[in-house]
């Protein structure tokens, strides 16, 4: 289920990103890691201070 999920919201991720490059609007420099090891190395690359949540929390709901 987890692959199908995927692979109906990845075409959204890039019409997502295309539209936010077309109307000049800026993003914080962002990224998905999927170990510890992962997210060490992409928060080497992206730079500190970071945001971080795990992937089942939506809109900040639930976070404390």
């Amino acid at each position: 289920m987890e692959g199908v999920f995927k692979s109906q919201l990845i075409p959204f991720l890039v019409l997502f990103n295309v539209r936010i490059h077309a109307l000049k609007l800026t993003q914080p420099p962002n990224t998905t890691a999927r170990s510890e090891a992962d997210a060490v190395t992409q928060a080497a690359s992206i730079g500190y201070p970071l945001v971080v949540r795990p992937s089942y929390v939506l809109g900040g709901r639930a976070m404390e």
